[in-house]
């Protein structure tokens, strides 16, 4: 094993641990992003579960500076065709990265440019690849920090991470009656 693959593995090692050891969905993001933030250049964090059958909600979120998105948000993914497109690929289990520079998302693109958010990486959460019950999103301010080995070691970390994040957002969501 290269020396670079050591030190992936290791660092997913030690974010597990860090995650298994959350007594909260807000611990185990912090714990993400602060193994995470230097490296990428974090901006914001975040994670969201899907609101069937058309909607995302914020539910955990580390962000650098004041956001207009904060936990209890709704996305509805009918806001536009591209919002639709990346949410409906994220739920069929394929990781995501994006960058506001290369493609107008519209009212997506205008929003993310106001958050700061230059580039992200989107990548789904769940005990089962097929059907996630949401997605992790590591946003940062700088356009070209993420590169396709980074989604591919962030989808990996997220797989790892199923079951702990799992249950912690499970553990999160009301309670129905």
């Amino acid at each position: 094993m290269t020396s670079e693959a050591e030190r992936v593995e290791h660092l997913i090692d030690d974010i597990t641990a860090e995650v298994i050891e959350a007594a909260t969905l807000d611990e185990a993001l912090d714990a993400i992003t602060v193994a995470l933030r230097e490296r990428y250049q974090l901006w914001r964090s975040s994670i969201w579960t899907f609101e069937p059958p058309d909607a995302a909600r914020l539910i955990a979120a580390w962000s650098i500076g004041d956001t207009a998105f904060e936990p209890g948000v709704v996305v509805r993914f009918s806001l536009t065709d591209d919002v639709e497109f990346l949410a409906t690929s994220v739920m069929a289990g394929k990781p995501m990265m994006m960058r506001t520079s290369e493609r107008d998302l519209g009212l997506l693109t205008d929003m993310l440019k106001r958050e700061g958010i230059a580039s992200a990486v989107i990548v789904p959460v769940g005990r089962n690849r097929k059907e996630p019950i949401g997605l992790l999103a590591l946003a940062s301010s700088a356009p070209d920090v993420f590169k396709a080995g980074d989604v591919r070691f962030v989808a990996a970390l997220a797989r790892t991470l199923s079951h702990p994040l799992t249950s912690l957002v499970e553990s999160a969501l009301p309670r129905s009656a």
